[in-house]
């Protein structure tokens, strides 16, 4: 993250703490964006899965996935949307999140 590469993320867990952090990083376009979204979700989902024994590519896990993805949209669509007129939003949601 500190080489501010475009299209990059990561994924730290803290099993005992049963905390997550997910970044992303600067992106190219809302499609790289939702392609760096999903492949940190992968991972942060097979965290899960390893805490609590669920089988890799199992149906527990796909639908983890899914949950978690619609619980991130209302902040995830302000990125992928390519209109750029969404930066008070993101202004809010970060403000939001502090509070």
């Amino acid at each position: 993250m500190a080489s501010c590469r475009l299209d990059t993320g990561l994924t730290y867990s803290n099993n005992a703490l049963r905390e997550t952090v997910m970044v992303i990083g600067l992106w190219s376009s809302p499609a790289e964006f939702d392609n760096s979204l999903a492949h940190e979700l992968r991972h942060f989902t097979d965290h899960v899965a390893n805490v609590f024994g669920l089988e890799p590519g199992g149906e527990d896990v796909a639908y983890l996935t899914g949950e978690i993805r619609r619980e991130l949209f209302p902040v995830n669509e302000m990125f992928l949307c390519s209109c750029c007129n969404h930066d008070r939003d993101i202004k809010r949601e970060i403000c939001k999140c502090r509070t």
